[in-house]
């Protein structure tokens, strides 16, 4: 911004020139280095804002900023007393930079005096997940769009009013001179048999190390920054082999441990069988976006996941299938039995689904089928396929949260749909209703996603890991 001539602030461009992220991909987990560069090209100094995507998941393991000829490390503050400080600074004329998380896949920085000319570099360590797939193929995936979030009332609450701002100030984009480049080192407990791009497979170019056939690395390159978001998959020769990595601390004094176990469906079934639960009914609610954002490829592959799970549900279950936007409507008044006639009602239902319904309000909807009984006493399976572009994602997750603590024999899945998916709301409602999340970008196939997702539905909610002993050593944290 800058002074107006009535003495207000006028809206500049301070363009991002260029993006670098580097990743560091051991087995399942993943270091990330985001770094962007941007310039003044005004004769005055700026004070720059800019909110951008990153991984619901990820965890900020660092900040180094380069402004003005000095090297700025980030503190990690309350969020009130860093606003403080950098308002104080900037107040005084001198660099700054404050980085906040605005919501849960949002960051937002600030360059509190950007000199005229000068350029900037803002440098983001990240630490992440990779997903594994059911075949035990890994996924990582970057968000690199945000999708405006749809406002529910005159009147949100602060956090609501700030996640519509973040999220519209990320979705105006970094402008079109931005160059973009992503390099990736993968160093894998097994050989390498492939590295690929669903998103960006035109693009995309990998290689093995033929050193080390456990090591491989990619590159993307674009003249532009990515119109969604970027996904690589890495296949591996023993993908489903149970492995440990150890990584002492470089102070001493402590361990950090990788395990990753993939155990076999027999050992699963003799230590966790509950037969009981698996043979009771179920009863499936597909809840699928309608709102406008979700027009055109976006509604089509909603329409298309719908009728594969439609058409692969078990007999002796009960459905109903439910639109959302700024209202929401029920295909039937309650669910019915799957025969042949209610799936060539849903089926002809899912054949004319169309983005029509405005904007995007998910609470109500999920709330009115929590609040009604379950069929039979039978355990529900909420489905719900989405963007994710809702402005009160805490609400839905604590509604999830909730309804899992008062009826723990149900579950929620989620499919995300689209390049600028909000993971924080599609993994988020998975975690807190203990079922699992999808992704569908470009050139996915919906058809294993779908069966994954339904094979996981039928059966009992997983187990969860409370307690690791180590013997001659003490664990602080399980993740």
């Amino acid at each position: 911004r800058r002074a107006g001539a009535d003495g207000g602030a006028e809206e500049e461009v301070a363009p991002l020139r260029h993006v670098q992220l580097e990743l560091t991909v051991v087995d399942a987990s993943a270091q990330v280095a985001l770094t962007q560069t941007f310039h003044n090209a005004l004769d005055i100094p700026l004070e720059v804002t800019y909110a951008f995507p990153v991984p619901a998941s990820a965890t900020v393991s660092g900040l180094d900023v380069g402004l003005a000829g000095c090297r700025l490390q980030g503190l990690v503050l309350p969020k009130a007393e860093a606003r403080q400080r950098f308002d104080e600074a900037a107040a005084r004329q001198e660099s700054a930079c404050l980085l906040e998380q605005r919501c849960g896949d949002v960051m937002q920085v600030k360059l509190g005096r950007l000199p005229a000319g000068a350029d900037a570099t803002v440098s983001l360590q990240l630490a992440m997940e990779l997903e594994s797939k059911g075949d035990g193929t890994l996924r990582l995936a970057i968000p690199a769009v945000v999708g405006e979030r749809y406002p529910l009332s005159p009147c949100p609450s602060a956090e609501e009013s700030e996640e519509q701002e973040s999220a519209a100030l990320a979705a105006t984009g970094p402008g079109k001179r931005a160059t973009f480049e992503m390099t990736a080192r993968f160093r894998m407990p097994s050989p390498v048999l492939g590295l690929s791009s669903p998103s960006h497979y035109t693009q995309f170019a990998s290689s093995p190390m033929f050193d080390d056939p456990c090591q491989a690395t990619a590159r993307l390159r674009l003249n532009a920054m990515p119109g969604s978001e970027i996904v690589l998959d890495a296949r591996l020769a023993e993908p489903l082999a149970s492995r440990c990595w150890i990584e002492p601390c470089l102070e001493g004094g402590g361990a950090a441990a990788l395990l990753s176990l993939y155990p076999s469906g027999g050992l699963t079934e003799g230590l966790f069988k509950d037969d009981e639960a698996a043979a009771a009914p179920k009863e499936f609610l597909f809840l699928v976006d309608r709102s406008g954002s979700m027009g055109g490829a976006r509604i089509r592959s909603a329409a298309e996941a719908l009728q594969l799970f439609l058409r692969s549900l078990p007999e002796g279950t009960h459905f109903n299938v439910v639109g959302f936007g700024s209202t929401f409507q029920l295909l039937f008044p309650a669910s019915r039995p799957y025969d042949a006639a209610s799936l060539a009602a849903a089926s002809a239902h899912a054949r004319q689904l169309q983005a029509d319904l405005g904007g995007k309000e998910l609470l109500q909807p999920l709330q009115h089928l929590i609040n009604k009984a379950p069929v039979l006493g039978a355990g529900r399976r909420i489905i719900i396929l989405t963007d994710g572009e809702v402005s009160n994602t805490a609400r839905v997750l604590d509604l999830a949260r909730r309804h899992m603590q008062a009826s723990p024999s149900d579950a929620i899945f989620t499919v995300g749909i689209g390049g600028s998916v909000s993971h924080s709301l599609v993994e988020g409602l998975a975690a807190a209703g203990r079922g699992t999340a999808e992704f569908a970008t470009g050139g996915d196939r919906l058809e294993p996603k779908v069966i994954r997702q339904l094979r996981r539905a039928l059966e009992p909610p997983a187990p969860v890991v409370v307690a690791v002993e180590w013997p001659g050593a003490a664990v602080e944290h399980i993740h």
